[in-house]
């Protein structure tokens, strides 16, 4: 399988770290990362990134050494067939490097059928 283009993965929402699908990404390694953007909870709970300025950043993580199998089943996940999301690349920040990353994205209209999170890095809840 070949990498994804070179470019890694930003992951912003229940794949990061003690999120809900981080079995997904089980073992690679995770660096953190910002972009430009805000973060809008869905109505049906599942958290999009809306890209761009404002002045807010998004806290997330990187995820480098994907395969376009690995990024196909994750779309899925995602809900870009179903037009919820899509992915394009962005411009993440590194420390005080920046980079290009693949991450999902939603259509401001469709964010704002839902709320805007109140932070600006996603605090993943545990139902036990």
């Amino acid at each position: 399988m070949t990498e994804a283009s070179g470019s890694p993965l930003f992951v912003y929402g229940a794949l990061r770290t003690g999120g809900g699908q981080e079995h997904w990404l089980v073992g690679r390694p995770r660096r953190v990362g910002t972009v430009a953007g805000a973060m809008w909870t869905l109505p049906g709970g599942q958290v999009v990134l809306v890209p761009g300025g404002g002045g807010d950043r998004v806290v997330g993580e990187l995820i480098d050494g994907l395969d376009e199998r690995t990024l196909g089943v994750l779309d899925h996940l995602e809900g870009v067939p179903d037009g919820v999301v899509r992915r394009i690349r962005l411009e993440v920040r590194v420390g005080l490097r920046r980079e290009s990353a693949w991450a999902w994205v939603a259509e401001p209209a469709r964010a704002r059928t839902g709320w805007k999170y109140p932070a600006s890095r996603w605090i993943p809840v545990r139902v036990r």
